[in-house]
């Protein structure tokens, strides 16, 4: 059975996508609160980082690549930041681990916060994470709807604009 697509929710993350502006949405799993949001170029590069990347085997590659693009797409847990969840690991750091990692190139508290969420990620069952990737799965999904109703759209004014200039009254004063 097709899911229904909802065509108010298609031109919101239409608009959405054509301000350059991420899909955010947040989803309950088990009881407690996920925000997400999808990724920009600069945390997708991440995401490899976090990977044993083996571009020979593209499923293996999909499977490692999972847990860090939720870790880094988590934005928020029962609407609290996620770095923010993790302050107590950072403030447990000696000054100088704290600085060595502030020093390392593209380092935010946000990619911090990612890497501990990532630790834990790795270690829930796989189902309550499956679930949360489901989620992200549907992210994805209404990125994708809104991309193909902006071909749609474009093909479609394309088309009208063809015909108009095909068209015998189309030429200027009868000629």
């Amino acid at each position: 059975m097709s899911e229904e697509k909802n065509p108010r929710q298609i031109l919101h993350d239409l608009a959405t996508e054509l301000q350059s502006q991420l899909l955010e949405d947040t989803f309950e799993v088990q009881g407690q609160q996920w925000t997400m949001r999808l990724l920009n170029e600069e945390e997708v590069s991440w995401c490899f980082s976090q990977t044993a990347f083996n571009p020979g085997n593209v499923v293996a590659m999909g499977v490692e690549f999972k847990d860090p693009t939720l870790a880094i797409g988590i934005r928020k847990m029962n609407g609290v930041v996620v770095h923010q969840v993790f302050e107590e690991d950072w403030f447990s750091l000696e000054d100088e681990e704290r600085e060595e990692i502030i020093n390392r190139p593209g380092m935010t508290l946000e990619k911090f916060g990612a890497s501990c969420l990532l630790r834990y990620i790795k270690e829930l069952p796989s189902e309550f994470a499956n679930e949360l990737y489901a989620h992200w799965n549907s992210l994805e999904k209404r990125r994708k709807d809104a991309q193909d109703a902006s071909k749609k759209s474009q093909g479609e004014s394309g088309e009208q604009e063809t015909k108009v200039k095909d068209s015998p009254d189309s030429t200027p004063d009868g000629v």
